[in-house]
């Protein structure tokens, strides 16, 4: 770290390994709150991306904290790449300075531990003190900062004013070099055959959503890893995790939501004509509910299948069930109706290789959806609202 950086942090302890032998340069790498969902910030990982490589090339050190906006991604990309990564823990209070120094065979190369301020009478210091400490030891402490995103007023940006050398701002025009599945279909279409079943009782569908996070199974490194890289895989919105079904020809099964953590594939009983009316969102799940995307399975699949129906209660029926009936266990939640889902679950992942073109019927929100995806698929695929009025005549 720079030398000056005691007038950013108040003087301090810092206790780390000097085991470089040649004199380096740290770089950071900040920015101001990155937006959500993640897989639609491209041009603010392209950026990322840029900056990634020319610490690379330049044989930098990255300097990160824990907390901060960037800190993730770092973590993650370095640990695909050989970039040295430089990692800082501040401590609050003299208590935990003590209980690190106490266990200091634990700390890492490139690692550095920072004491709480022994003293706090520099001009500078007094300015800095409102802002975050992690900020302030990045933006400070590095010999270089590179800028990824400064909102105006923000609180990085009253700290980049008050260092006005060494800063190299990311203000590169990025243009996305991933090929949209939307623009990517052939000129092949598909005559679209809607089975006789649909509207019938005893279907089953399931529906996709917009996952701000990894795809089940997946590691948040890899996942962090594509937005880097500006992979198609990173897109996660409710139609790619579609497309990522169709062409695997599986549902995996997923754990998020699951009282005791069972990975398992839900399906729902509610009649398609019902889900305009539950399509809401659930805040304290950030998520949406009957999404217009997903699949519908044929009565006559869905009583092959190894599914069970869910039960709805309390913590005493959750304490009354078995290890295996726990797996099919809803609890009944003030904040929403979960009964209106309808709601069947089997364990484990749920294969469609075996299902023939008759058994299922793929659905998107629009029609340039069904077109493209309907070039992937050897099952029809066919706009939400159409399926949906089809349903209707043929029940």
């Amino acid at each position: 770290m720079d030398a000056t950086v005691t007038k950013w942090l108040g003087p301090r302890r810092y206790f780390y390994h000097p085991n470089c032998i040649e004199p380096i340069r740290s770089l950071a790498i900040v920015s101001s709150r990155l937006a959500r969902p993640f897989y639609k910030q491209t041009n603010w990982f392209a950026k990322l991306k840029r900056a990634l490589a020319f610490c690379q090339e330049n044989n930098k050190v990255l300097l990160t904290s824990a907390k901060t906006t960037t800190n993730q991604f770092l973590r993650a990309y370095t640990e695909k790449h050989h970039i040295r990564l430089a990692t800082t823990t501040i401590c609050h209070t003299l208590k935990q300075w003590r209980t690190r120094i106490n266990n200091r065979k634990v700390l890492q190369p490139l690692e550095c531990w920072i004491s709480p301020p022994t003293d706090g009478t520099s001009e500078t210091y007094h300015t800095l003190k409102q802002l975050p400490q992690r900020d302030r030891l990045l933006i400070g402490g590095a010999h270089e900062v590179f800028v990824i995103d400064c909102r105006h007023k923000s609180k990085t940006q009253q700290l980049l004013n008050l260092r006005k050398q060494e800063i190299g701002l990311l203000e590169w025009s990025v243009v996305s070099k991933t090929r949209d599945i939307l623009n990517d279909s052939t000129s092949r279409q598909h005559k679209t055959n809607i089975p006789f079943w649909v509207g019938q009782a005893g279907t089953l569908a399931h529906w996709t959503r917009a996952i701000d996070g990894p795809w089940p199974q997946q590691s948040e490194t890899s996942w962090y890893n594509q937005l880097i890289q500006g992979q198609r895989e990173a897109d996660h919105s409710a139609f790619a995790t579609l497309c990522n079904i169709i062409t695997q020809q599986k549902i995996l099964s997923s754990h998020r939501a699951i009282r005791g953590g069972y990975e398992v594939v839900c399906l729902t009983a509610t009649p398609l004509e019902k889900w305009n009316d539950l399509n809401i969102y659930r805040p304290h799940l950030r998520r949406w509910d009957f999404c217009p995307y997903g699949i519908l399975l044929s009565p006559s699949v869905s009583r092959r299948l190894p599914i069970k129906r869910v039960r709805y209660g309390n913590k005493r029926l959750w304490n009354s069930l078995s290890s295996k009936e726990k797996p099919f266990f809803q609890t009944i939640d003030a904040k929403a109706d979960w009964k209106v889902e309808q709601e069947y679950r089997i364990v484990g992942d749920l294969s469609l290789r075996t299902l023939k073109q008759r058994d299922l019927v793929v659905f998107t929100e629009t029609e340039a959806e069904a077109k493209a995806l309907q070039t992937y698929s050897s099952w029809p695929v066919v706009p939400f609202e159409k399926l949906t009025r089809l349903a209707r005549i043929q029940t």
